[in-house]
């Protein structure tokens, strides 16, 4: 991330470095969508019709100078982060469809981790897990991610995790993240279910080499381990019966095993010691093991961390202090801590940058080809001179001189300084490092560096003595936190900072008109007096056609006329009707209304007590709001059921109110008709 060509120069005349305004990306989507780049290879995919014609989409990267404001601050145990992060943000309220972003990320080292996404939505704090799915772009692996909404996204990486259950009847488990992982646990040898993880953090050749030269000596019969292989059971228990474990052996180790087994110490064999994790430390399995070509099988009560370590015969009981150190650095590397440097006329900029050991000569040659100036830190001195001193034989030892002492620095994931600025210079106003002044360092990410302004502490032109202190935190032990507080020491020469100091020259502006020659002989010339200013004349409104007025006028939808029910159909008519026809239940089933509707309609009448011409006026009352067409359709169907049920005067009468256009009354009717038929529903 963030290689800059060596020609490169920002406003002020420093070198271009990476800042949050450089890696902001403004998008003008519109209505049409399409494919739209984002910093460092990253994509944005908007579908049509998903914004409006002016929303804009807005991304932005997080700066070194910023990245660890923006992070998640509670990862897992070893998580680290895989990629650069990336902050959305929208114009538009809300999207119309899910929008797809594209991050890159790196691969991973080794077989044993998998990546995973994290975001943050705008307006929230806590940061979740993403779905998301890995393709190719550009010949490279990306995560893709369906967005419905904006926020800060990250990738990042950790170990696999595999799980499996153990029942009280016991349970023989392969492992699929390792061949030769195997683990046998017998029956009745808990009390309850449990439900156990895998973890494998793999030790490579480099963190085996850092021990060794951090720890010659407690890693002096050290020849190769194998990875760190975690066995976590939820929840914590102890075993009766001891459980088999099978791993494998370290690399390039092949036992040849005769007569069905050897012990670790016979003849001819490198000497094996299978170490396990407790809570007082590291301690050595001291059950018989058992071999084959390339795995070591062994009982223990406990579940937790193993390691197999290979050593010098003879010497496996020192194995748990090597194991110890190794644990420690198994994420760990050597790093360098740099001061660079770019003194201007009127601005002075400091970077402090971390960098791997690997990169280190790679990175101070491109920072100076930039325009950097390398500031070397200040070692760490010995003791001071011991006197003479006599051992066991009365030979005086030889005192040792005082000398500057390169220490290892070990860096890893996380990693954390305090900036300080002493001396005789200050924080320039227009940084931000009195806020921002922390460094953190992104083991799998390009730049981990911070950048600040600094200024004289004084307006005196005099040679200074600048000082850039790096403190460690969340370091408790005390000979770790010395050993990462880093000091910086350099010297301004007094010629920069007058140079630094002198007023601004503000150039006069010169005048583009040239001088005129002053003209004597001028003669005054006769007032003319001015002619009348043309009247403004106001624009006539042109009249239109009938023929454009009409299209203009004229409604573009057709005028949809209200359909009304017939008057013969309305409540009171209905009520006259079923205060007639009491046969409520016989109408519905000649209306061919539902059997479930006339059940539900007999059931409600039944538990409310209602009389049979309640129950007819319900019926009608549904069967009319069920009719599409309320006129002569609804009428025709009415009076072909009563004439069904013989009753055809009234269908009659009811055909002759629609036609009418007034309601069915009892007076429609002939009055003994009436009221005999009225004497019998009561």
């Amino acid at each position: 991330m963030g290689k800059l060509s060596p020609s490169s120069l920002s406003m002020s005349g420093h070198p271009a470095i990476l800042d949050d305004t450089s890696l902001t990306v403004v998008h003008t989507c519109g209505k049409s969508g399409g494919t739209f780049s984002l910093p460092f290879g990253a994509q944005l995919k908007v579908p049509e019709a998903c914004l409006g014609k002016k929303d804009t989409i807005t991304c932005q990267v997080a700066s070194p100078n910023t990245r660890w404001l923006t992070c998640p601050h509670h990862l897992y145990s070893y998580e680290q982060i895989n990629s650069e992060l990336y902050t959305l943000k929208s114009s538009a309220k809300c999207f119309k469809k899910n929008l797809l972003l594209l991050l890159p990320f790196k691969s991973a080292q080794h077989e044993f981790q998998e990546i995973n996404v994290k975001g943050k939505w705008t307006d929230e704090a806590e940061w979740i897990n993403v779905g998301f799915l890995v393709k190719e772009l550009e010949g490279s692996k990306c995560v893709e991610l369906e967005l419905s909404r904006c926020g800060t996204f990250v990738v990042t990486i950790a170990p696999k995790t595999e799980t499996f259950q153990v029942s009280k009847l016991g349970c023989l488990h392969q492992s699929r993240l390792m061949r030769h992982l195997t683990l046998r646990f017998p029956k009745k040898t808990i009390d309850q279910d449990i439900q156990c993880a895998l973890q494998i953090l793999p030790i490579g050749p480099d963190i085996i080499q850092l021990t060794k030269d951090q720890f010659p000596q407690e890693t002096s019969d050290l020849v190769s381990v194998t990875e760190l292989i975690d066995v976590i059971a939820t929840p914590p228990c102890t075993f009766r019966h001891p459980i088999s474990i099978k791993l494998p052996l370290p690399v390039g180790v092949d036992i040849n095993v005769e007569g069905g087994g050897a012990a670790a110490t016979s003849e001819g064999h490198p000497d094996i010691a299978v170490v396990y994790k407790t809570t007082l430390g590291w301690e050595l399995v001291e059950s018989n093991y058992k071999f084959t070509r390339s795995t070591v099988a062994f009982d223990i009560k406990e579940l937790t961390r193993y390691c197999v370590v290979q050593c010098v015969p003879g010497r496996h009981k020192k194995m748990k202090d090597a194991v110890t150190l190794l644990e420690g650095r198994h994420l760990k590397e050597k790093g360098e801590v740099c001061l660079f440097m770019s003194l201007k006329s009127r601005s002075w900029l400091a970077m402090v940058e971390i960098v791997s050991q690997r990169l280190l000569d790679t990175r101070i040659s491109d920072r100076k080809a930039q325009g950097f100036t390398y500031v070397p830190k200040k070692q760490a001195l010995l003791s001071s001179e011991a006197p003479a001193r006599f051992s066991s034989y009365r030979k005086a030892t030889v005192p040792r001189n005082n000398k500057q002492r390169e220490e290892i620095l070990e860096i890893h994931e996380g990693l954390t300084w305090l900036v300080d600025v002493d001396g005789d210079v200050k924080v320039s106003m227009t940084s931000d490092l009195r806020e921002n002044n922390q460094l953190r360092y992104f083991s799998r990410l390009t730049d981990s560096y911070r950048t600040f302004y600094f200024e004289p502490l004084e307006n005196d032109p005099k040679q200074l003595e600048a000082t850039i202190n790096l403190i460690p935190m969340g370091i408790r032990d005390e000979n770790t936190r010395n050993k990462l507080t880093l000091t910086f020491d350099t010297t301004i020469e007094s010629a920069q900072v007058v140079e630094y100091l002198a007023p601004e020259v503000t150039k006069e502006e010169t005048s583009s008109e040239s001088k005129r020659d002053l003209n004597i002989d001028l003669k005054p010339s006769l007032i003319q007096q001015e002619a009348p200013k043309p009247s403004v004349s106001k624009p006539r409104m042109r009249e239109l056609p009938p023929v454009v007025m009409k299209r203009l006028t004229q409604p573009t939808r057709p005028i949809r006329v209200p359909d009304r029910e017939s008057k013969a159909l309305s409540g009171k008519s209905l009520m006259t009707l079923a205060r007639i026809v009491p046969e409520g239940l016989t109408l519905a089933v000649h209306l061919q209304l539902p059997d479930s509707t006339i059940t539900g309609i007999g059931f409600d009448a039944l538990s409310n007590n209602l009389n049979m011409s309640d129950v007819s006026y319900k019926i009608l009352l549904y069967w009319k709001r069920k009719c599409k067409d309320k006129q002569s359709g609804a009428i025709t169907q009415l009076t072909e059921a009563l004439k069904e049920m013989n009753y055809p005067d009234i269908a009659a009468a009811i055909l002759n109110c629609h036609q009418q256009h007034k309601e069915f009354t009892p007076e429609c009717l002939s009055a003994e008709d009436v009221y005999g038929r009225i004497a019998l529903t009561q």
